[in-house]
């Protein structure tokens, strides 16, 4: 489904309209860039007896760089290219994700106990309480209407919101370990 009445000019809009709203959006981006920091760091103590929710965490960097990607482009989005109340509502949800994206990015680096294997300490109340956040928040952006919010940011959110969802699920089932790959001794 394409959607390219998004980016036309509104009639009505004033010719001189700044990218007003647009300043919040480099905040965004630096704890996007902090998250994906964290799963990066995440990815290099990975051992094959690491959790699968440390796995998925690990995981995390393609989908947050999609979502960054798509966040830049939103700064050059200016008034008169889509309308006023869509690009507004739209800043307001996507800037809304900064509060959630840092407790995340501090509640991983804060988790993992032991470089050497990756293991999610017992009391991993702060990660479960950032994945619980951070996947609510998603959720009312991708559950947002096309009235509400620019459907060119959804994509990227709802890919986001499925990872961070399996990371929660794994981490209530606590499948302990992933499968050991098979080395030869």
């Amino acid at each position: 489904m394409e959607h390219k009445d998004e980016l036309a000019p509104v009639a009505d809009a004033p010719s001189d309209a700044k990218r007003k709203g647009n300043t919040d959006l480099p905040a965004l981006k630096a704890e996007l860039q902090h998250l994906d920091s964290s799963c990066k760091s995440v990815k290099v103590q990975l051992q094959p007896q690491s959790e699968k929710a440390i796995q998925s965490i690990a995981d995390l960097s393609g989908s947050l760089n999609t979502l960054q990607e798509t966040v830049t482009l939103l700064e050059d989005v200016s008034e008169d290219q889509v309308s006023p109340m869509l690009l507004k509502n739209t800043l307001e949800r996507i800037t809304g994700l900064e509060e959630p994206l840092k407790l995340m990015a501090i509640a991983v680096e804060n988790t993992i106990v032991n470089p050497q294997i990756a293991i999610l300490r017992e009391d991993n109340k702060e990660l479960s309480a950032a994945v619980k956040m951070l996947r609510e928040d998603l959720e009312k952006i991708s559950s947002s209407s096309e009235a509400q919010i620019m459907q060119v940011i959804v994509e990227p959110v709802r890919a986001l919101q499925a990872q961070i969802s399996q990371i929660g699920e794994q981490m209530q089932h606590k499948e302990e370990l992933a499968p050991v790959a098979d080395t030869p001794s």
